[in-house]
């Protein structure tokens, strides 16, 4: 079935973007993993064609994405802030390189990453949603090797992780072990916390697929008892492989423990 690709003018803007709803909030939910998209439509030929766009238009950025280079780019953002103004502050184009060296401009790849920087305000408003802040501190990497592949906490109220192309983040499937650990790192890194992590490195882990937005709480979340926030870590990247990936936190951000 053949689709239209839309003008770049149809930018949302921030009220017309949805956030998922997240469970986070309650005081027992930890860790959340929850789609980017819903589809609500009922009419089956519509979401046909919008999920052969979405797709091929997808498609042409992980195609870019192969052949650029590592790259990290940020942006602090508002529950006010416009695409286009998002747009502007990350300019992922810059960064997105064929074997030439040059970007491919045309109108399919021009739609993956409209529907990209919408897709990583949605991220951002659902982490505003859920720890109630004003600002959020977005990140969008490429990277061609392992990073963080040691479980570890964050030092902040909260992050939310999307993989856009790649494996995703993971997490200790073991609530009590991951309790115990980070209550034995709640106050720094230590040689126990270690040892602890690289036996809890056996247990099985929970992984989250592409597209997947992972919120997990962090130490600074408030009220939070000490050690409950969740071990977690980024996958390994094997040779010849690459993530896109998104982080969103705090401003500021925190360290990892």
């Amino acid at each position: 079935m053949p689709f239209s690709l839309r003008a770049s003018s149809s930018l949302r803007e921030p009220s017309v973007l949805v956030a998922s709803s997240s469970s986070l909030r309650e005081p027992s939910v930890l860790v959340e993993c929850i789609p980017l998209r819903r589809d609500t439509s009922t009419d089956s030929s519509q979401k046909t064609s919008e999920s052969l766009r979405r797709e091929q238009c997808r498609e042409a950025v992980r195609r870019l994405c192969s052949t650029s280079e590592e790259f990290h780019a940020e942006a602090v953002v508002t529950a006010d802030t416009a695409i286009k103004q998002l747009q502007t502050s990350l300019a992922l184009s810059n960064f997105l390189k064929n074997r030439d060296g040059d970007y491919d401009d045309n109108s399919v790849l021009a739609e993956g990453l409209v529907d990209m920087y919408e897709d990583i305000m949605s991220i951002a408003h659902t982490w505003m949603q859920a720890t109630q802040l004003p600002k959020a501190h977005v990140q969008v990497s490429l990277i061609r090797s392992t990073m963080c592949s040691r479980l570890h906490v964050d030092h902040v109220h909260a992050r939310a992780m999307c993989t856009f192309f790649g494996k995703g983040t993971e997490w200790l499937d073991a609530d009590q072990v991951s309790r115990t650990i980070g209550f034995v790192v709640s106050d720094g890194g230590n040689a126990l916390g270690d040892a602890l992590k690289s036996m809890a490195e056996r247990l099985p882990m929970k992984q989250a697929r592409e597209d997947d937005v992972v919120l997990i709480k962090g130490t600074k979340w408030p009220g939070a008892a000490k050690g409950s926030a969740i071990l977690h870590r980024s996958p390994l990247v094997d040779a010849g492989d690459f993530r896109l990936f998104v982080k969103v936190d705090e401003e500021g951000g925190g360290d990892a423990m």
